[in-house]
């Protein structure tokens, strides 16, 4: 920290060569080293809304081949800020959202609330915030909005009628059809690796966010050393290429033969469904082992029979 401002640090916490490998697997601008005059100071960021009397200088790299932009943000870790955090995209490419791209931005949540984040939004974007939407309301309209949908497409494959027209012609477009929703998943799918040159454990992305789904990806990965009697995939979900900064999802691990050398292949796919369950696959040298893991957040089976049953009880005047 120089005079009372943030600077990014040499070791920004993305991984390394790991982190710009999976730039150029992306089609996104590899960062440069830091002291570049490539990087562009944008101003200093106010942080005093998160941590008391913190404030962070912002930076950014234009690229052009490939198209797009790298910026270096703060990333806390504790109870203050301790490095920049790197966030690269290519404007080529479909795993990124562009402000640019945007023509309204709807707000989720309650601390979308406050004026802080709002003024943030505003500077990001000049797309006018939707204003006739309760942040606390819009995951459950959503939900409302899909469960209608699923209705009305029940009205077509049954013949029978479950709603009334209006809603049939609400939920239209101009060609008679049904508005079309594309599922997309919520979070990176990712599997932790390990990075010989840093000697450290990273995050490698299998299926990205916003990746519409169903979705699948396979990749082949060499084994950590010789020898080894088992491979153990690690699934995770998160945005990090740091593990710890990660969800787990769960284990899938596949027994070797013996006396494989270092860097022996070891084949992974992913296929994740709207059902949001994801299927993990892997395969060494002829065996194979296979792991179903649910992504449900939602009630538990007997949470909802307890939360059907109160909905009995309830009166509507």
């Amino acid at each position: 920290k120089q005079d009372g401002v943030i600077k990014p640090l040499s070791g920004t916490g993305t991984g390394g060569e790991a982190y710009r490998a999976e730039c150029r697997a992306a089609g996104v601008p590899v960062p440069p080293d830091w002291g570049s005059p490539a990087w562009q100071s944008r101003g200093v960021l106010s942080l005093k809304f998160i941590i008391a009397s913190e404030d962070a200088e912002v930076f950014s790299f234009e690229s052009d081949a490939p198209r797009g932009v790298c910026m270096a943000l703060p990333r806390s870790v504790g109870n203050s800020i301790k490095a920049l955090g790197i966030i690269c995209l290519g404007t080529e490419t479909g795993h990124s959202c562009y402000w640019d791209n945007i023509d309204k931005i709807l707000l989720i949540g309650g601390m979308t609330r406050m004026p802080m984040v709002r003024e943030m939004i505003s500077q990001l974007s000049s797309a006018p915030l939707v204003s006739d939407m309760n942040p606390d309301e819009a995951v459950a309209v959503g939900a409302a909005i899909q469960a209608t949908l699923s209705m009305l497409r029940e009205e077509e494959k049954t013949g029978k009628k479950l709603l009334g027209e209006n809603t049939r012609q609400q939920f239209s477009s101009r060609d008679g059809h049904l508005i079309q929703i594309t599922d997309i998943t919520s979070h990176t799918l990712g599997v932790v690796l390990w990075d010989e040159t840093h000697l450290e454990e990273y995050v490698f992305p299998m299926i990205r966010k916003r990746t519409a789904i169903p979705a699948s990806a396979k990749n082949s990965f060499g084994i950590a050393s010789a020898n080894m009697q088992r491979a153990v995939v690690k699934v995770v979900e998160g945005e990090s290429t740091l593990p710890g900064e990660c969800t787990p999802l769960g284990l899938c691990d596949v027994q070797l033969p013996p006396f494989l050398p270092k860097g022996s292949p070891v084949e992974l796919t992913y296929h994740y469904n709207a059902n949001q369950v994801l299927e993990v696959n892997v395969e060494a040298c002829g065996n194979r082992s296979k792991v179903s893991i649910e992504r449900n957040t939602g009630l538990a089976p007997e949470e909802m029979e307890k939360a059907i049953s109160s909905l009995g009880k309830v009166t509507v005047e």
